[in-house]
This record gives structure tokens, sequence and C-alpha cells, in this order.
């Protein structure tokens, strides 16, 4: 079988969703996972005290550590009645999870993250429940985390 160079190889091969990712957007990790990065921001938030400072630097390749210096960072700052949203597109279907890597900041509490999974950005944007709506059923698509730097 031929390995797409823009793809990591593995006893398998690459699977068959991710021929046509472009190169540096997949990050190998030693043991068993791949790090896809989102391909654009669909959407984000705007509004009285929400300011979303650099988020295209989460669209590119990262160390995936925490950072003690306030340097290449996306920043997300909500406000009592709005909060900073982004919607990812990573240009393909797949299954997968999120990793969250924090910066340092100001305060001891974790930053409080509303994460949404969808194979759209329909779904990914529409609340659970309802009678056509999307449910957490045979996924957990809708979820509430907090997340300590």
């Amino acid at each position: 079988m031929e390995q797409n160079s823009a793809t990591p190889t593995s006893p398998t091969g690459p699977p068959p969703a991710w021929e046509g990712i472009a190169p540096g957007r997949i990050q190998r990790d030693a043991t068993v996972r791949d790090f896809v990065t989102p391909s654009r921001i669909l959407w984000q938030s705007s509004g009285d005290g929400v300011e979303i400072a650099d988020a295209d630097v989460l669209l590119g390749p990262s160390t995936r550590q925490p950072a003690t210096v306030k340097v290449g960072l996306c920043t997300l700052t909500s406000s009592p009645e709005q909060t900073a949203s982004l919607l990812f597109d990573f240009g393909i279907e797949m299954q997968g999870g999120l990793q969250l890597v924090m910066g340092m900041f100001a305060g001891k509490e974790p930053a409080q993250f509303r994460v949404r999974f969808g194979e759209s950005a329909s779904e990914a944007m529409s609340d659970i429940g309802g009678e056509a709506g999307a449910t957490n059923d045979h996924a957990t698509r809708d979820l509430a985390i907090a997340a300590p730097w």
C-alpha cells in the first residue's frame, strides 16, 4: 500500500478519510494518537465584553505542552452576558476527542469550557434535546469541563 506523504505511517496505513489532509496538519504521538489541527475557524462569537485574540494560533501545529509565558496563545475573554466561542471545521468527518492545552492565567480557579462536537456545523451549534434535536445518547457531544492551567 502506498503511503500518503502528508500522513504519518502506521502498521495499517492512514485512515482513508485522511488522504486529502495537507502536510503539517497531522502531528504524530509516539503511542497511538494523531493530533489533527482544524482547517479553519467557521464561526466566532462577538459582542459586548467578548474578546477573542489570536484565534489563528489554534489552526497551526503546537507543542501540546502547557506554557508559563504568554506567547503564541489564543485568549478568550467572556462577559457575564456573553461567552467567547469558536466553531472549528476539520474539513472531514472523523471521530476523536479534544486536547486543551492551557497557558498560565491569573487566578487559581480552573477555566470553564463548554465543548460540543457535531457531524455538521448545525449539529455542533444546536442545543441538546427537543423532539428532533441532537442527543448525548450514543456519544457525549455536549459537555462542560473545567481546565486548570
